[in-house]
């Protein structure tokens, strides 16, 4: 007969007496006291469960780790019970029980156990707790696995973030459960180069359903996967996967699915199989022609008297009519960017546009398109385009790049100049405007219909454009 402890439990086992008039097998037993150490009585003979002549073991779950729990045994025959079984005697001790104390197990291994983001010099792990186990052991290895350093010991966390190591090395991490009574194995995994998540997630919604999502571009990222959702978060329906560039558009059909609150727009970036975990947005339904206040520019306090503007989307120059200055902003933020102010050699300009090379500057009561070097931010006399006599009060131009045309403000007529050597070109002039377009001051064009604005009358009249060839 033999005992033997366990977390919790003792297993007695016995020799099989092969006897078939045993119909079941009795136990007793008696324990220390906890806080005493003293033993308590030995208890009445209690039946060991479902046994029979053919029982040879049993386990005594749920008990305290610690105690000493003391056993005896007996088979039980019809015609009465048997002596108790024998056990290996101890110095002074009847051979008549067995004793065993439970002892608390080390915790099982760590099931789960990865890597959650790595981007730039940051890295942080998770895994999942373990049952029985008090707290973690996390080593790191940067020389795969050779040698290890301990980075957390004994702490009930389920997570660690790592900074300030090298983005482009791999790294290993191990982490074991441990408890009062050992540790489990180790268990590690390796680190991989993950696309960083991205930023500046922005999503709107037009009148006809287009959906426009646009994103900053994620470092180690070669695609972007976008999905969408009209019950905030619930379920996702994939839109576009491996996208390259930082913007996408979908349409979702209006009369189908009505813009609601609830619409979610989410983006996540990837390297080959490799993503870095979702970001979503909510989407904002965009009115066309409501207001944007969050793009609006905060001019200058100086450029408080601003006519002409033009921007090639990186910044975004305003003329003052009372300033011989265009002043620069930023497209970005809408912030002042002075290191590209250009300084003008006339007082009123007017009008300005540009081809992404020259800027031109009209000065209302001057008869000249003055030219400026963009990227200098000196004049260019040699590109200046002479303008008409009767062109003599210019408001604003516009060109298509071949042609440059000039409203006057105290004319209604919008002259025309060659571009190629800024001579006079009569037959391109919109002389027939509008009676009530009399005070014409801006224009502009899309090649097919030409604005013109009205100094005096809240009104953008709408012409043919005439073609430049």
């Amino acid at each position: 007969m033999a005992a033997s402890a366990g977390d919790h439990s003792v297993t007695l086992t016995w020799t099989d007496p092969s006897d078939s008039n045993i119909t079941r097998y009795e136990y007793r037993v008696n324990h220390t006291d906890t806080g005493t150490g003293n033993l308590s009585g030995w208890s009445s003979w209690k039946n060991i469960p479902s046994s029979d002549s053919s029982t040879t073991t049993y386990a005594f779950t749920g008990l305290t780790n610690g105690k000493e729990y003391r056993y005896k045994i007996r088979a039980v025959v019809e015609i009465g019970e048997g002596n108790d079984a024998p056990s290996k005697p101890g110095p002074g001790v009847p051979p008549y029980y067995l004793s065993a104390t439970p002892q608390g197990a080390e915790p099982p291994p760590v099931s789960k156990f990865w890597v959650e983001r790595v981007c730039d010099h940051h890295f942080r792990v998770r895994w999942h707790r373990v049952s029985g186990a008090t707290g973690y052991d996390l080593n790191l290895s940067g020389n795969h696995r050779k040698s290890w350093v301990r980075k957390m010991t004994n702490k009930n966390y389920n997570a660690w973030q790592f900074s300030q190591w090298s983005k482009d090395k791999t790294y290993w991490f191990a982490i074991r459960a441990v408890n009062a009574h050992g540790a489990s194995v180790w268990k590690d995994v390796q680190s991989v180069a993950l696309p960083c998540p991205v930023e500046g997630l922005k999503a709107s919604y037009l009148a006809n359903g287009d959906v426009s999502v646009s994103w900053n571009a994620a470092k180690r990222a070669s695609g972007y996967d976008v999905n969408f959702s009209s019950d905030a978060g619930k379920s996702w329906e994939r839109m576009g996967s491996n996208v390259s560039a930082t913007t996408y558009s979908f349409n979702k059909d209006t009369n189908a699915l009505p813009y609601n609150p609830n619409f979610l727009v989410a983006v996540q970036s990837r390297k080959g199989g490799l993503t870095s975990g979702w970001r979503n947005a909510p989407i904002v339904r965009i009115i066309p022609g409501s207001r944007d206040s969050s793009k609006d520019f905060s001019l200058d306090a100086s450029n408080d008297y601003p006519f002409g503007i033009w921007s090639n989307r990186v910044t975004m120059w305003v003329a003052d009519n009372d300033d011989d200055k265009l002043y620069a902003y930023q497209m970005s933020d809408q912030s002042r960017d002075s290191s590209k102010d250009i300084s003008l050699a006339y007082y009123e300009p007017s009008g300005i546009w540009s081809n992404g090379v020259t800027m031109w500057v009209a000065d209302i009561g001057e008869t000249e398109l003055f030219a400026y070097s963009l990227t200098g931010k000196t004049r260019d006399s040699g590109k200046d385009i002479r303008l008409a006599n009767a062109n003599s009060e210019p408001g604003g131009i516009w060109s298509d790049g071949k042609t440059m045309w000039a409203v006057d403000t105290n004319d209604a007529k919008v002259y025309a100049y060659k571009m190629s050597d800024g001579s006079y070109d009569s037959a391109k002039d919109y002389t027939t405007l509008d009676t009530s377009n009399d005070r014409p001051f801006g224009i502009w064009s899309d090649g097919v219909t030409t604005w013109v604005v009205d100094n005096s009358d809240e009104k953008l009249y709408a012409y043919h454009s005439i073609d430049p060839n």
